[in-house]
Order: structure tokens, then sequence, then C-alpha cells
């Protein structure tokens, strides 16, 4: 079916425990895809007000929560869900640490398929074209705009001119962690021109509903965890989406070399300590913090 994520491929390494585990495909991937996306908790009505904003043209969204909260996989799936509508085109730009103006006006300009300039108030330039050629034609643009909190602050110029644009021309929705609002606090122009969303913590039964989703969409129907190892994988994680998902991806190798199929607190405990001791390791350049790449020495 047209606009359905793919699975991800299963590698050699993964498959010695997904089977016995019950799964047909990894379900606590690194990276965020639509298919395990968990519809509950703030996520939800975060989707749903970007949803319905840009059906009345509400005017620029920005949204604000820890890492690991679910903002980039958001992003992701609201791409999915503005490439189904027609004439409307989902332009959406990652924000690389020390990221500057011309970064994403580049990266927009790239985007609509016109050629980027060597400056940024050339490149703006075209961008403000391309979008007057696109409003002329009728089409419709939703900016969204992830990781907007590594912007320099002499760059915030890219965020007043996103925050600016009419709804008629483009729906921008801007995501960063809490370090954005700091950086916005001196422009409170900037900050009333947006709606205001925040990503929170799940509760301790919606972190465990975000487990079960992920398993049955990967093929298991049976509990990942007992009811103390739900427990404690709440009291590890806080209710942060990112930190679960890290867990539960150290916790299944952990269960395959036990020859177990359920986990408990003891379990959750030993994937922590894990986890704890890959984030101490020196990180490869793009690897983030606290996301599992399992591979065969995992095993």
């Amino acid at each position: 079916m047209a606009g359905m994520p793919q699975a991800p491929a299963v590698t050699t390494a993964q498959s010695a425990w997904l089977t016995p585990l019950g799964f047909s495909l990894p379900p606590f991937g690194p990276e965020p895809d639509p298919a395990f996306c968990y519809l509950g908790g703030s996520f939800r009505a975060a989707l749903d007000y970007c949803q319905v904003s840009h059906e009345r043209r509400a005017g620029p969204i920005l949204i604000e929560g820890d890492a690991g909260a679910g903002k980039t996989l958001l992003a992701t799936r609201l791409v999915q869900v503005h490439r189904l509508r027609l004439l409307v085109t989902p332009l959406a730009v990652t924000v690389e640490p020390g990221g500057s103006a011309w970064n994403v006006y580049s990266d927009l300009v790239t985007r609509l398929g016109a050629p980027r300039r060597r400056s940024a108030d050339k490149t703006l330039v075209e961008l403000r074209h391309q979008f007057t050629l696109r409003q002329r034609a009728g089409q419709g643009a939703v900016i969204i705009l992830d990781d907007a909190h590594h912007l320099r602050e002499e760059s915030l110029g890219a965020l007043e001119f996103l925050l600016s644009l009419e709804p008629s021309t483009a729906q921008v929705i801007v995501l960063g962690q809490p370090e954005l609002l700091r950086l916005l606090a001196g422009r409170l122009d900037l900050l009333r021109r947006a709606w205001r969303v925040s990503l929170s913590p799940l509760l301790p039964l919606q972190s465990r509903a975000l487990v079960d989703f992920r398993c049955q969409v990967a093929g298991r129907s049976e509990p990942l965890l007992t009811d103390d190892g739900y427990e404690r994988l709440y009291q590890l994680s806080g209710g942060n989406p990112g930190r679960t998902v890290s867990l539960c991806a150290a916790l299944l190798p952990i269960l395959a070399r036990a020859r177990k199929t359920v986990g408990d607190a003891g379990a959750v405990e030993r994937a922590a300590r894990q986890l704890a001791a890959m984030d101490r390791r020196p990180h490869s350049r793009g690897q983030s913090r606290g996301k599992l790449v399992l591979s065969e020495a995992a095993l």
C-alpha cells in the first residue's frame, strides 16, 4: 500500500534472538520508524493538534520535549501524513549542531528542487521566490524543522523568517529540546507567533502500552515483561519513550542468552547497566548517546 513504511532489514545477529523471542522483525530499532509509532499520551495530542492546525491554517507550532520524548518520530509521522495530501509538499529539515540560517535555507531550497546560493541572504531570496511560485500554482507546503535547538543564536533569523510565513504559504512546525525555549527567551516576539505544545513523559500504563504495541507490530503477542519488570522499566526510564525503547533493545539479547522469553525486574536492571556502560564509551561521529545498536558482539 502506498505510504506504508517498509520493515527494517533483519541482520544475522538479530535473527539469532528474533525468532526465539517470537519476533518477525526488530521491535526496538534505534531509528524513528512510523510503523512503530505508539499513538498515546501527549504524542497523540501533538499529532492531532498539528493536523487540525493545518486544516484550519492556525499558524506556526512550536513543539518542545526532552531528548527521547518522540520529537523526531513525530516529525517522521507528520511527513508520512502530509505526503498523502494533494497539493501539499512536506519539507523536513533537521538542524545539525551549530546549524546556521544558511543551512536551513539551503536544505529547504534543495527540497523544493531549486539551486542553493552561496550566501544566506541570496538563498533566502530564492526560497521566497519558490514559495511565491508555489502559491500562485495553488500548492502548499508543510515545513518541519527538527532539532531546532541546535541553531546558533546568531542564526535565529531563520526562525524569524519561518515563523513569519502566512499559513497560506506554508504551515511551519518547529521541534526542539527545552534549550530552544531558553534560546528564544530574549525573543518574546518570536515565541508569541507560535502555538506551543509540549511532549510529556508517559504515564506507567502508557509506558507499558508502548512496549506491548511495538512487540505486537513486530509479531509477538505475549507481554515482554512481568509486572515487576514493567514497573522497574518505568522507574529507570522515567516514562521517557526513547529511554524505554533503548532499555528494551538492550534487554532482548539478555533474554536470548538466558533462553528466556519474558523479562523480570532483574533483567531490566541488567539491561540498564549495559546501556550505561555503552553510554560511557567513546562514540563514533554521528552516533547518538543512549541509542543502542546491536551487533554480533552483543550476543
